[in-house]
């Protein structure tokens, strides 16, 4: 039986900085082990394929990702520069590794753009993004433009969940308790 994996994620050198913010209550050994599997792309991740059976992945970055940042010309410009670094490394093993496009849903139709650009030239499979952008839900009017450019595109856009946008109070103190599962 083949098997094919589809949230695989991996880690662009723009974010790793980032990431250590998000993920700063980890002890630092499991820092390093996690920051050391997201960013490989041969050995250590085509040995724990071949170990579950997986015969491909379709990889995608990490969250969070561009959906936070603030800026939407930086968004859109990192959202871009990562999609190019992956299918840069897919090439190392494009039988093993497909691609997910990361987008920068703070201009919608940028993101369609740019949706476009990773499936027709890269070669990427659809997109996956998380379920707001700095609080603005994906099924606001201003998406249509996205959903419809998807739609036209036939491909899947996995849902990926996300932080919520606002912190409650009841979370405060207990940052264990942050993260898609409970908030």
């Amino acid at each position: 039986m083949k098997k094919i994996a589809l949230e695989e994620h991996f880690l662009a050198p723009a974010f790793v900085e980032g990431f250590k913010q998000h993920m700063r209550d980890l002890p630092e050994k499991a820092m390093q082990n996690i920051l050391t599997r997201l960013q490989d792309f041969g050995e250590q991740r085509l040995a724990a394929m071949d170990a579950a059976g997986i015969e491909r992945s379709f990889l995608s970055l990490t969250s969070p990702g561009v959906q936070t940042e603030p800026d939407t010309a930086r968004a859109v410009r990192l959202a871009h520069e990562t999609n190019d670094f992956l299918a840069e490394k897919i090439e190392l093993h494009p039988t093993r590794f497909g691609g997910l496009a990361h987008l920068a849903l703070q201009d919608p139709t940028t993101a369609a753009d740019e949706l476009e650009r990773c499936v027709r030239q890269l070669g990427f499979r659809g997109a996956i993004i998380n379920s707001h952008t700095n609080g603005h839900y994906l099924d606001e009017d201003q998406y249509t433009p996205f959903w419809e450019r998807a739609q036209d595109l036939g491909v899947p856009v996995y849902l990926h969940p996300a932080n919520s946008y606002q912190k409650m109070q009841l979370y405060e103190g207990h940052p264990e308790l942050l993260g898609a599962t409970w908030s």
